[in-house]
């Protein structure tokens, strides 16, 4: 239906070749710059047990400007075996004054 929000998100596996788009959440939290990230850009990350609401989540950073995290789901796919050899890469932005979306491509 043209109304539902729903998403069908897939639970991956760090294998060679893997290669996703996914999303940072929480932009509206951090607020960064309208311009602090740029198309192509690479991105680290961290995994953030301590987070009280997420004991899987990821956290998102450019330097040391933690941006937000990444979407529910596909935190998983970064505490499994070969996990840590995963990259995150700036895919796509949606701004209007300040970043709306951030879309990323996550690979190994």
């Amino acid at each position: 239906m043209a109304t539902d929000n729903f998403e069908f998100l897939a639970d991956y596996s760090p294998i060679e070749g893997l290669s996703f788009i996914s999303e940072i959440c929480g932009l509206s939290h951090t607020n960064p710059s309208p311009n602090m990230v740029e198309e192509g850009e690479e991105l680290t990350w961290k995994l953030n047990k301590l987070n009280q609401f997420d004991s899987k989540a990821v956290g998102i950073y450019k330097g040391d400007f933690y941006l937000g995290n990444v979407k529910l789901i596909h935190c998983n796919v970064f505490h499994k075996s070969g996990g840590e050899s995963l990259k995150i890469k700036v895919k796509s932005i949606e701004k209007n004054g300040h970043l709306n979306r951030v879309f990323i491509n996550i690979s190994f």
